[in-house]
Parts: structure tokens; C-alpha cells; sequence
């Protein structure tokens, strides 16, 4: 979390609760999720209409970042 009046572990528990709900069906389009090496590296999950798409989330682990996870 960048957000200096957020504490790291209420950051984490929302993005974890914001990722968990595409999977659960509950929000969004779309969830892709990225390999390198056989292991996961990254996500980006989409909300979309029929009009348009927009990236809801991101998230790239740090030992994927710059290896074209994003």
C-alpha cells in the first residue's frame, strides 16, 4: 500500500477481498491470471460492459516484475 494512513495488513486483506470476488463471480468480467516458470506471477482482473473494459486490478510478484508478467 502506498497510502501512508493505511496499514499494510488492512491494504492487504481489501486487495485479497477485492481479487477473492472475481473469483467468487461477484464482480467483474474477467480474471487473468500469468505463469512464468511454472509458477503464478501476476493477475489482472477486468470489469467490462459491452461498451467497454477497464483494468480493475493489477498485481505482478516482485520476482516476476520485469519479465513481461504485466
Amino acid at each position: 500500500c502506498r497510502d501512508p494512513r493505511i496499514e499494510r495488513s488492512t491494504a492487504n486483506r481489501i486487495k485479497r477481498e477485492w481479487a477473492k470476488s472475481y473469483v467468487d463471480g461477484t464482480r467483474g468480467a474477467e480474471l487473468l491470471a500469468a505463469r512464468l516458470d511454472g509458477r503464478p506471477a501476476g493477475f489482472l482482473a477486468v470489469l467490462g460492459t459491452d461498451d467497454a473494459c477497464v483494468i480493475d486490478l493489477v498485481a505482478v510478484a516482485a520476482e516476476a516484475r520485469g519479465r513481461g508478467a504485466g
